[in-house]
């Protein structure tokens, strides 16, 4: 559980926060952060964990997520990436990102029409699982659609679903 926690959260702010000067000399740079619709699919996501990320304390998060036996790792997960956005919305609108013509924005697609999500249709046995997962609008996002956020250039901090 602290590789879950510790690659998702601190792998992505950790390398982010060391790239932002990098950034801003760039002038007009874009990050998107990968997030997950786990975020608000998977239950009993424990704050106090989320909390423990945001203050850099991945053993007090880790001690959390022991409670969960053996589903651990994917509250874990969902506690990791629920985190990390709420880490990008409040970066995102600091003077030192936005104010310095960095825009940081998160993406959590759920599903995409990918080769992978058509393999999983195919198998009736994950099939079923997949399907009973929601899609609010009907259908899949594509991934074209999705590589085209970065042409939102008045956004910041947003989270897209």
């Amino acid at each position: 559980m602290p590789t879950i926690l510790s690659v998702n959260y601190f792998g992505v702010t950790d390398l982010l926060n060391a790239w932002r000067p990098a950034l801003e000399t760039a002038g007009n740079a874009k990050v998107v952060v990968v997030g997950s619709n786990s975020t608000t699919t998977v239950p009993m996501i424990p704050q106090r964990a989320v909390r423990a990320l945001l203050r850099n304390d991945l053993e007090r998060a880790t001690r959390t997520m022991r409670w969960f036996g053996p589903v651990a790792p994917s509250i874990a997960y969902g506690t990791s990436k629920m985190a990390l956005m709420r880490w990008v919305r409040r970066t995102a609108v600091q003077a030192h990102w936005a104010g310095a013509g960095i825009r940081l924005n998160a993406i959590a697609p759920g599903a995409l029409d990918t080769p992978l999500l058509r393999q999983q249709l195919d198998d009736p046995r994950e099939a079923k699982a997949v399907r009973a997962f929601p899609v609010p609008v009907g259908h899949y996002g594509s991934p074209i659609d999705l590589a085209s956020i970065d042409r939102l250039t008045w956004v910041a901090g947003v989270e897209f679903r």
